[in-house]
């Protein structure tokens, strides 16, 4: 196989405009012309070759760089860019001379593109291994690599790679992706989050403007590879396996094969990327020109206008990287992102819908964009996991059609429909995918859909749908009060359904169905201002692998209308609803927009010296004793006016609520198992007060440690004692005493009989030295008998069920009732 520096540096040649910086390499006379007219370039940075075979990502990043390098001379038609890769790069001196150097004629209306693959961490991007501190860019430090540089600046990043794969899939000649492979930063976990905040932080102090304000103005644009406590993910192959290989075909035949071999590794962000931009991602350790790595269309241009906005990169990124979560900053945005090379698909697809009809069928429902009318073909599979159903990704350009797989390959087809006709225009259609005694109760769904005379299929990812369990119940809705629209940040709302624990341990599917989630805003009269997300799949995510799962979705406003105009200052009301085939359940949050950057949620990103110069500030305020402080002004003329002080915290106590039932505790003590997880939310008092910030610490790690977001998650058997403090220092200490997981539950006898209208309270006992915060119960048949989150049984009418008591770590107990 030739070397990463020998295949870009043909690439450059049949390109005519890509330079690189790999050692001495001269451009043609010709590419020197073509660079002077140029009004985009691009800075990609690969680093794989870290120190250490244990930090190693060789040849990742460099198949990333291949891939994007040749996204970007596909868009640009290798007329319109230039392009500098960058591999050696170690320290932070030599980045900011190589972004100096690629960017320095770019003019203000040029697009500038810096791409990162390789190791990210907590305070930045880790060029090499090792406690230099030149070996790390923090995002103070990459912002002011961009001092003095014009245009718009586009930066990817596609950091902290903790996915293999492995195990070979003889099936599809693929490699399936091994849970038990995965390794984790814990270090990294935040990197997405701290880098963007960082960044934006530089730019404030810069510009003076408020917090990620850099991130709705014209200057940046950010694509990140993952949400800020998960990992992203890279694929490893062991051998290279042929594209395509069925593995139905004979070892004769399959030696005459001269198909071009798979990449042994490259990001699956940055693959997902560059496929909605019509570049094959594994050819990238194949030697051929930009032009014929290409699929011959460009998926992501959902519209067909010849144009990819970057919400068109984003939902084609969602719907094809599933094993984590892209973000966007700022989230929502129809700038271009990039042109169009090719013609878009005959017909583009974005969203499928899993229903239940009258009868009990389930039902899909997907939508689509058709140019013309025309038919397709429609697959559906199931995997064990999102790793699992990442496996899809390599097959979205297949000449064969949609692919089969074997059932110890991480996926399944679970079965498929052709001859589905498409009208031209916007449309859906509706598909059977089951009988009345098909559920599809939990798990990764996804479908893969072509056009006819296409070799590209789409991949939409599913909600499980179920009668029971459900999670929509426990959706609850945070996000702040006020905000100011002269900050042009985005108001960030946040849908959580908590943490859950798998019943089989940290591999295991979650056993609950993921729900579809809608938003919109209203104004003060009730009208829609704006549409942040109709009937999307909820997040999954599983932070630290230990076989807890957090279920979320997040959603942000630009503080404008559907039609982009920014809306005055007022107050408006984010409807959320949550949907499976058990019902729904909908939320509203208010805000109120203020014009002059007053609110809360402004004073509250404000530096801590400039809160300390205002409260050190002379004042004729009389004291108020419920602050300390001195609120009511006066003023010239004696006279009163209103008070602009803020409430102080005057106390503060917590409320203990299960992390795998819900189940809620007050007092200053609990009592949990092994494994278990409790999040504790804190109750302040005044419940207007300004500054209702809080931080977590444990006295004891090793047995039990607190995230700062609350969660307690328990190590081993011991005592620690959490203290919770707020921004003014008063705390709030819970003990935490942790014991045995449980072996097994019991609940008496096996069977019972019950009147009508008759009640039962459900004794569940541990074994000794074991607990369990929390217990959930479950009725099979609520007409019957009900149960609630105590344990407490209502006979409804005669017939029988079967209730089930379930710990966090997947013990069960089960009593037939029958009621006469």
């Amino acid at each position: 196989m030739k070397s990463i520096e020998e295949r870009l540096k043909k690439a450059a040649l049949g390109a005519g405009c890509l330079f690189l910086a790999l050692g001495a390499f001269e451009m043609p006379s010709h590419a020197a012309d073509a660079a002077s007219q140029v009004q985009s370039r691009a800075l990609l940075v690969t680093r794989g070759d870290y120190k250490g075979t244990e930090y190693d990502l060789t040849p990742g990043p460099q198949n990333d760089g291949v891939n994007v390098s040749r996204m970007l001379q596909n868009a640009y038609g290798g007329q319109n860019i230039s392009i500098t890769t960058e591999e050696k790069t170690k320290t932070k001196s030599e980045l900011k001379k190589a972004i100096q150097t690629a960017f320095a004629d770019s003019d203000a209306d040029d697009v500038n593109y810096f791409y990162y693959s390789g190791h990210g961490q907590q305070d930045g991007l880790c060029l090499e291994m090792g406690r230099s501190r030149e070996n790390v860019v923090t995002p103070q430090d990459l912002y002011d690599c961009f001092a003095g540089i014009e245009g718009k600046n586009v930066l990817i990043m596609d950091c902290c790679y903790s996915g293999t794969m492995g195990s070979q899939t003889s099936s599809i000649g693929l490699q399936s992706l091994l849970k038990n492979t995965v390794s984790r930063d814990e270090a990294a976990e935040t990197f997405v989050d701290q880098f963007t905040e960082g960044f934006a932080q530089a730019e404030k102090e810069n510009q003076g403007f408020q917090s990620r304000t850099v991130l709705n103005s014209s200057r940046f644009r950010l694509l990140m590879a993952a949400a800020d406590d998960e990992l992203s993910n890279q694929v490893i192959r062991g051998d290279n396996s042929d594209i395509g290989d069925g593995g139905s075909e004979n070892e004769e035949a399959s030696a005459e094969r001269t198909e071009p071999k798979q990449a042994s590794a490259y990001g699956v962000f940055t693959g997902s990327l560059v496929y909605g931009n019509g570049i094959h991602a594994e050819l990238a350790e194949t030697d051929v020109d930009f032009e014929d790595a290409t699929i011959g269309t460009a998926p992501a241009d959902y519209d067909g206008d010849g144009e990819i906005t970057f919400n068109e990169i984003r939902r084609f990124t969602q719907n094809h990287c599933v094993a984590n979560h892209m973000r966007m900053y700022p989230s929502d945005n129809q700038e271009v992102f990039l042109p169009a090379a090719q013609k878009a698909e005959k017909a583009s697809f974005e969203k499928a819908i899993l229903h239940y009809a009258e009868d009990g069928t389930p039902k899909l429902q997907i939508s689509y964009q058709a140019r013309e009318t025309l038919n397709a073909e429609v697959a559906w599979y199931y995997a064990g996991s999102a790793w699992g159903l990442q496996q899809l990704l390599f097959t979205v350009y297949d000449p064969e059609g949609l692919p089969d797989f074997e059932k110890d390959a991480g996926v399944e087809k679970v079965d498929g429909k052709s001859g589905i006709s498409l009208k031209q225009g916007k449309g859906s259609f509706e598909i059977t995918v089951g009988d009345e005694q098909t559920r599809y109760y939990s798990g990764y769904f996804a479908c893969m859909i072509r056009t006819e005379g296409s070799d590209f299929s789409y991949i939409i990812p599913f909600a499980a749908s179920a009668e029971d369990p459900s999670l929509i119940n426990d959706m609850t809705l945070s996000a702040a009060k006020e905000h100011a629209l002269s900050s042009e940040e985005e108001w960030e709302l946040l849908a959580d359904f908590g943490f859950y624990v798998s019943e089989e341990g940290s591999d295991a599917v979650p056993e609950f169905p993921i729900p579809l989630m809608s938003c919109r805003i209203l104004d003060a009269d009730g009208n829609t201002v704006r549409v942040l997300a109709d009937q999307e799949m909820a997040e999954i995510v599983q932070p630290d692998g230990t076989g807890e799962y957090q279920c979320r979705a997040y959603f942000w406003w630009d503080c404008r209308d559907e039609k982009g105009n920014k809306v005055k200052a007022g107050t408006y009301t984010a409807v959320v609803t949550a949907e499976d085939a058990s019902g729904s359940k909908t939320l509203e949050k208010e805000v109120k927009l203020a014009e002059d950057g007053s609110s809360e949620t402004e004073t509250e990103s404000e530096s801590e010296t400039e809160r300390e110069t205002e409260t050190q500030q002379p004042s004729t305020e009389a004291p108020n004793p419920n602050t300390g402080k001195e609120t009511e002004k006066k003023d010239p003329a004696g006279n009163h006016t209103e008070s602009t002080e803020k409430k102080e915290v005057q106390s503060i106590s917590l409320v203990s609520r299960s992390a795998f039932s819900g189940q809620e505790k007050n007092g200053a003590k609990i009592v949990i198992g092994v494994r278990e997880s409790v999040r504790l939310n804190p109750v302040i008092t005044p419940a207007d007060a300004a500054d209702q910030r809080v931080t977590y610490k444990s006295s004891n790690n090793k047995v039990a440690s607190v995230t700062q977001g609350g969660v307690i998650r328990a190590k081993k058997k011991g005592n620690a004692v959490i203290t919770v403090t707020t921004a003014n220092q008063k705390t709030c200490r819970i003990k935490v005493t942790v014991r045995q997981a449980p072996k097994k539950v019991t609940i008496g006898a096996k069977n019972r009989t019950l009147k009508k209208g008759k009640t039962l309270r459900l004794r569940v006992k541990l074994p000794s030295g074991s607990a369990a915060f929390g217990i959930r119960y479950n009725s099979s048949r609520k007409k019957i008998a009900t149960v609630d989150a105590k344990g407490n049984v209502k006979a409804i009418r005669k017939g029988s069920t079967v209730i089930t008591v379930k710990l966090y770590n997947g013990k069960k107990a089960r009593l037939k009732l029958t009621v006469k």
